[in-house]
C-alpha cells in the first residue's frame, strides 16, 4: 500500500513539473516541487531495486502518461486490481521467506552461544571446586560461606526474605535488591533450583555466594536480554528471615 501512495504521489507531481531532461543531460530543479519529484523517484526505484521489480520504465511512463492525459486506460480496473493483489502477494511472501531465515540464522547463532556458555560454565565449575572454601553438592552447586547464620534454616515449603545481587561470569551484575533499597521476598519453590538448594544450607542471618550451574539457573533458554542460554550464574545472598 505504502508503495501505491508514493507512485500516485509521483504522478502528480510529474503532471504539475516542468522540468524535462533528454537521455544523458543532468534535470534541472526550478523549484521545490521539481526536487520533490525527483525524490521520489529516487525512492521508488530504490523500493523497486529492494522487491527485485524489474519493470519497464517506458511501459511505467505511458501507463502514467495515461492517466495524465485523461486517455483510455489500457487495462481495466478489475484486471489493475487483480495485478495489484498478485504484487501484494508475492511481497507479502518474500517478506515471510526474509523473515523465517532470519529467524533461523538467529537460532543458529542462539544455539552456538549456548554451547559456548556452557563449555565455559563447566570449565569454570571444574577449576572452582578446587579453591579454598568452595563446596560442591551433589547436583553441582557450588557455595562459599561469607557468613555462618545463627537462625533457622527454610524448607522448600518456606517462604524467605533476603538480600541478593546476581552476576555474571565477568562480574557484571545484572539485578540486585540491595541496588534498589528494599529485601526480596519468595518462595523457595518460586526460584530456579540453585536457589531452592542452596538456601535450604544457609541459616537465618548468613550469607553465601552461589555458583550456579546452567541445569540449577535457566538452561537453555535463558532469561530475556539479561542472562544468556546456559550461562553460568554467580549470586550473593543473604538470608535475612525465614517466614511461615
Amino acid at each position: 500500500m505504502r508503495k501505491m501512495v508514493l507512485l500516485a504521489i509521483a504522478i502528480l507531481l510529474i503532471s504539475n513539473c516542468r522540468v524535462y531532461s533528454s537521455e544523458g543531460q543532468k534535470v534541472e530543479f526550478n523549484n521545490w516541487n521539481d526536487s520533490l519529484a525527483y525524490v521520489i523517484g529516487q525512492q521508488l526505484g530504490k523500493s523497486m531495486v529492494k522487491d527485485s521489480l524489474n519493470l519497464d520504465l517506458d511501459i511505467m511512463k505511458q501507463g502514467m502518461s495515461d492517466l495524465i492525459n485523461n486517455d483510455t486506460s489500457i487495462l481495466t480496473p478489475e484486471e489493475m486490481q487483480g495485478i495489484f493483489e498478485k504484487l501484494n502477494a508475492i511481497l507479502k511472501e518474500k517478506a515471510e521467506k526474509q523473515q523465517a531465515e532470519e529467524q533461523k540464522l538467529k537460532m543458529a547463532e542462539k544455539i552456538m552461544q549456548s554451547e559456548k556458555n556452557l563449555q565455559i560454565a563447566n570449565e569454570f565449575l571444574e577449576k572452582n571446586k578446587t579453591a579454598e572454601a568452595i563446596i560442591t553438592t551433589e547436583s553441582g552447586l557450588q557455595y562459599k560461606i561469607l557468613k555462618q547464620g545463627d537462625g533457622k534454616s527454610p524448607a522448600d515449603s518456606n517462604t524467605v526474605t533476603v538480600h541478593y545481587k546476581g552476576m555474571h561470569l565477568n562480574g557484571d551484575k545484572f539485578d540486585s535488591s540491595i541496588d534498589r533499597g528494599k529485601p526480596f521476598e519468595t518462595g523457595l519453590k518460586a526460584v530456579i533450583r540453585g536457589w531452592t538448594e542452596g538456601l535450604q544450607l544457609m541459616k537465618e542471618g548468613g550469607k553465601f555466594i552461589f555458583y550456579i550451574p546452567p541445569g540449577l539457573g535457566y538452561g537453555e533458554k535463558g532469561a530475556g536480554e539479561l542472562i544468556e542460554p546456559n550461562e553460568l550464574l554467580i549470586f550473593e545472598v543473604e538470608l535475612i528471615k525465614v517466614n511461615d
